[in-house]
């Protein structure tokens, strides 16, 4: 036992402080706006919901964001499920993103492995991004070697309250935005949600931001052609929590940024449409059919100078709103 001799060389002086924290952003301007910018970096993320809501989908925007500034990503996929084509359709390129597959050595990855290669992963600080996926797939190694008919309980909430704690104590040093993907089970209980989050409560206590995320709707008149992302900020060490937001994927080419961004400034009130015009301030562009907005995204001679002109209006907005939080 270490026995202290003076408080001094551990309060933090007076004149040192702490800096922003640096984020990775999606690309989608109203995620990255609920989020204050993006993921943190040097901390641990959760993202949960239902099935089939897009969970793994929506880490390929900020795999794109760490691709276009150089950096790279990987992705711990311990069930064997995960399509990688996806990231490779959306723009990934492989050059710049490692995958660790399960059973690609021949045999299951175990959540004792999965940790093992997390930290050596953090350890080396060579990524941007490094996403875990699923909690409910970091089976311990104990599982495997246990008989049909031996119960067990909690090994998956043990297993990460025993590792998590050493991660965390990892993340501060690190510029990566470590994510951990987890998955919801019905809740027998008739009080608070009719659901509960896999593994126990470590993911929580451990995690500095927590996205919920669920199926919103369908695009109207074709079920086939993507639906809606609704996502709340349970918990947000650097804000405050319970901002909801929502955006569109299209099952074939994934996020439309573009519309995302029209979508994102006609929520601020920047943009107006009417008809088959869009009016940004004095400006009216001139766009065919009902939606606006979704014409002039097509339309490649008339979408340059909006997309200009709109991406200029949010950012002006963002800036005006900062400076008027800080003259506060």
């Amino acid at each position: 036992m270490v026995k202290l001799k003076s408080l001094k060389d551990w309060i933090v002086a007076e004149d040192i402080t702490q800096g922003a924290v640096e984020r990775l952003p999606s690309g989608i301007p109203q995620l990255d706006a609920a989020c204050d910018g993006g993921l943190p970096r040097g901390y641990i993320t959760q993202v949960y919901g239902p099935d089939g809501v897009g969970k793994s989908g929506a880490m390929v925007p900020y795999a794109l964001q760490a691709q276009a500034r150089g950096e790279r990503v990987l992705y711990i996929a311990v069930e064997p499920k995960l399509n990688r084509q996806l990231f490779y359709n959306e723009g990934v390129l492989s050059n710049t993103i490692d995958f660790v597959m399960s059973q690609d050595k021949g045999s299951p990855l175990t959540g004792d492995v999965a940790f093992d290669i997390l930290r050596f992963a953090l350890n080396e600080n060579n990524y941007a991004l490094i996403v875990v996926d699923s909690v409910p797939s970091l089976i311990p190694r104990k599982a495997f070697e246990m008989e049909a008919g031996d119960t067990a309980w909690a090994l998956v909430a043990r297993l990460l309250s025993n590792q998590l704690p050493l991660v965390s104590s990892v993340m501060p040093t690190t510029d990566t935005a470590l994510v951990f993907i987890n998955q919801v089970r019905d809740n027998q209980s008739q009080y608070g949600r009719d659901f509960r989050v896999f593994g126990g409560w470590a993911m929580k206590f451990y995690s500095s931001l927590n996205l919920w995320m669920r199926r919103c709707m369908s695009q109207k008149g074709d079920p086939d052609f993507g639906h809606r992302i609704k996502c709340t900020l349970d918990k947000n060490s650097f804000g405050q929590p319970g901002a909801e937001t929502t955006w569109f994927v299209r099952y074939d080419i994934g996020v439309d940024f573009c519309a995302e961004m029209f979508q994102h400034a006609r929520d601020l009130g920047l943009i107006s449409t009417a008809g088959g015009y869009v009016r940004l301030g004095d400006i009216d562009f001139n766009s065919e059919g009902e939606r606006g907005i979704a014409n002039a995204v097509d339309n490649y001679n008339s979408s340059k100078e909006l997309q200009d002109a709109v991406r200029k209006a949010i950012e002006d907005y963002h800036r005006e709103e900062i400076t008027d939080e800080r003259a506060v």
